[in-house]
């Protein structure tokens, strides 16, 4: 049916069809897992556990950092250690090139005669000659105990110290592994030579010691090792003056050996060395020195070898000092003189040796000891916030329920 208002198509004239539309709501939403949502008991512990995360990481990083200084410090205390037994070491073998030294001269080799070239004639009778070399071989001796301990300690100076310290380790570990080849060149030489010969390998045992404190940081360490190392360089001229002025009284006189300019160069750098000492030594040390440095024996010492340096013959002050001595015992009088003077500088040498020795160890305890007391700190802070998050997480939700069901 239709009408005039309705078309057969069966749309109304002159109205327009409606199109379904679509209604959008605006209606924000929460992601499922929003702090938002939380009570404020949670988000209060939430708070306090990230906190105690970070602190956590920061206690562990104080941890990790004192246990990296403490094995740096345990390296520093093996280097010392050894060190402690470098001194010991340089020691015999200063004694063995003294006597060495002496035996060449003995032998007839400070000779003018051998010195250009020509045959050697003892200087000594045979008994006195049986007699040097008896000393040279318990020297010897001596210092092969001690070059087995030093190369076994210096062997294990590897990987993770400084590599100036494991070459100079190297070093003292070839040193002690040629000490027969030192020997045979030694030999059968002018007495300066074989001082020379000596002396050479013993910087080189001085030159590993002067590396104990570098990577340690230590003010007070590196002043130990300082005063170390001029004492030991100091001690070693002393001997080398020892050595000097024995084969001089042996062979009876410096002629053609060089012998007297040598005297005057370890003389000069032995005060050298003594100011290097002195400026750092701590108070106790330089005391310690003095009181080794003096007493009627080191005085003997000391006037024997100026005079000795100045006359430029050593048999003049056999008779113009006065002292007792003859041709026959000058040698004899003269070495045990200047071994007084050696033996107590040695024994402030080892003071000082011993007191580096100590004070790495204490360094590494000290670091041990900040190790344990960061993670035990760090631990308890943990602990107790850990505790008051739980028991605030723990706290009574439904207290205000009463309060808003009475309100309704």
């Amino acid at each position: 049916m239709t009408t005039p208002d309705m078309p057969a198509g069966g749309r109304q004239a002159g109205r327009v069809p409606l199109r379904p539309q679509s209604v959008r709501l605006n209606v924000r939403s929460r992601p499922a897992f929003s702090v938002g949502k939380w009570p404020a008991t949670r988000r209060l512990a939430a708070v306090i556990v990230a906190g105690v995360v970070i602190g956590a990481a920061a206690g562990g990083l104080r941890v990790a950092s004192a246990i990296g200084a403490a094995a740096g410090y345990a390296r520093t205390t093996q280097q010392a250690v050894l060190g402690e037994q470098v001194t010991a070491l340089a020691q015999a073998m200063e004694n063995e090139r003294d006597l060495t030294a002496a035996y060449d001269a003995a032998l007839g080799y400070d000779s003018p005669a051998a010195v250009g070239g020509g045959a050697s004639v003892p200087a000594v009778s045979g008994s006195t000659l049986r007699y040097y070399q008896g000393q040279l071989t318990q020297a010897q001796q001596a210092t092969n105990a001690l070059a087995g301990r030093v190369r076994t300690l210096a062997a294990q100076i590897g990987a993770g110290f400084p590599a100036i310290a494991q070459n100079s380790a190297q070093n003292v570990v070839s040193i002690t592994s040629n000490l027969a080849g030192l020997r045979s060149s030694a030999l059968q030489q002018p007495s300066v030579s074989t001082i020379q010969s000596y002396t050479a390998e013993i910087g080189g045992l001085f030159a590993l010691n002067d590396q104990i404190a570098s990577g340690s940081g230590d003010a007070a360490l590196f002043a130990d090792v300082r005063a170390l190392g001029a004492l030991s360089r100091a001690k070693d001229q002393a001997s080398q003056e020892r050595a000097i002025v024995d084969a001089a009284l042996i062979a009876g006189s410096f002629n053609g050996t060089g012998g007297q300019q040598a005297l005057a160069t370890a003389q000069a750098l032995e005060n050298a060395a003594l100011l290097a000492f002195q400026e750092s030594a701590t108070p106790a040390q330089q005391n310690a020195f003095l009181t080794a440095a003096s007493g009627e024996q080191a005085d003997t010492a000391q006037l024997l070898t100026n005079f000795a340096a100045a006359a430029g013959d050593p048999r003049l002050f056999v008779s113009a000092l006065g002292l007792g001595m003859t041709r026959a015992n000058a040698p004899g009088r003269w070495y045990s003189a200047m071994s007084g003077t050696i033996d107590g500088m040695r024994k402030v040498e080892l003071h000082v040796a011993q007191a580096i020795v100590a004070r790495s160890q204490a360094l590494r305890q000290g670091a041990l000891r900040s190790a344990v007391l960061s993670g035990a700190v760090t631990a308890a802070i943990a602990l107790a916030v850990l505790i008051a998050a739980f028991l605030a997480a723990r706290s009574p939700r439904g207290a205000a329920r009463p309060r808003d069901r009475a309100g309704r």
